[in-house]
């Protein structure tokens, strides 16, 4: 009597088994492996909404383009380059490195003293890989590329820079 219980026991036991059960979970070797990496800040184009918050510490930098930063954008990545294309023809372009950006805008003005200048805009700093917030610093120079005396005297500016983009999502 005491071994027709332990086989009965042993018999209930294994009908509780997996065999003629339907699989309600996959097995690991069942789920598709990912030989990917992880998403990164645009890595695909976009458009997107631009905040931008700014505080320049020069007043003299006339062709400066930071009214055109705020409003939208287009934002695209091609490998180490990002391009940010604000509209209007301002495009600021450069490489993005382990999450440090250097990104420049380079245009010609010419000037009420005849010659011919150059600004030269520049955002760098970092992009943080979670929030894909950019942290700046911007750079304003301008430069005398054609000379025809007289010149009057280049400027230049800085200023901190928080630019933040929400993509557009339609």
């Amino acid at each position: 009597m005491r071994y027709g219980l332990l086989t009965l026991a042993l018999l209930t036991f294994a009908s509780c088994g997996p065999t003629g059960r339907d699989r309600v979970t996959p097995d690991a070797t069942d789920l598709p492996l990912r030989d990917s990496s992880p998403p990164q800040c645009y890595d695909q184009a976009i458009d997107a909404e631009v905040e931008l918050a700014i505080q320049i510490e020069q007043s003299c930098a006339i062709w400066n383009s930071l009214a055109e930063l705020d409003g939208r954008a287009r934002v695209s990545r091609a490998g180490t380059i990002i391009t940010i294309d604000f509209g209007n023809g301002v495009v600021f372009s450069g490489p993005l490195t382990m999450g440090v950006v250097d990104m420049t805008y380079t245009h010609p003005h010419t000037f009420t003293d005849g010659c011919g200048w150059e600004a030269r805009e520049t955002l760098a700093g970092q992009l943080d890989p979670t929030s894909c917030k950019f942290n700046l610093r911007y750079d304003y120079v301008e430069s005398v590329v054609t000379n025809t005396g007289g010149c009057a005297t280049p400027c230049s500016a800085q200023a901190d820079v928080t630019l933040e983009l929400t993509p557009i999502i339609l």
